[in-house]
């Protein structure tokens, strides 16, 4: 997984907080939560209830060099987004 953006919103007072580099300790206006790391790793310091993670992530699953190994990661990815759905489904 490669973290593209590492950031958090306050469900307190709306501010997104983001975390450009490593040791990067960045807090929300009110102080209730704050995020470091970067885009090197995930730190979040406050209570879960009072963020919500928008952070962007990236999954590498290989080089693709021939239409059968196109076909073979495009299954994958189908099949990943069908148990995304249950989980999803499960949650409501």
């Amino acid at each position: 997984m490669i973290i593209v953006r590492n950031s958090a919103k306050c469900k307190k007072c709306r501010q997104e907080a983001v975390s450009k580099h490593v040791h990067d300790f960045k807090s929300c206006l009110c102080g209730a939560i704050s995020v470091d790391g970067g885009r090197e790793y995930l730190r979040r310091a406050g209570n879960f209830e009072d963020f919500e993670d928008t952070s962007l992530h990236a999954v590498i699953i290989g080089t693709i060099r021939h239409d059968e190994d196109y076909k073979k990661a495009l299954e994958g990815m189908k099949a990943l987004d069908e148990v995304i759905k249950e989980y999803e489904a499960k949650l409501v």
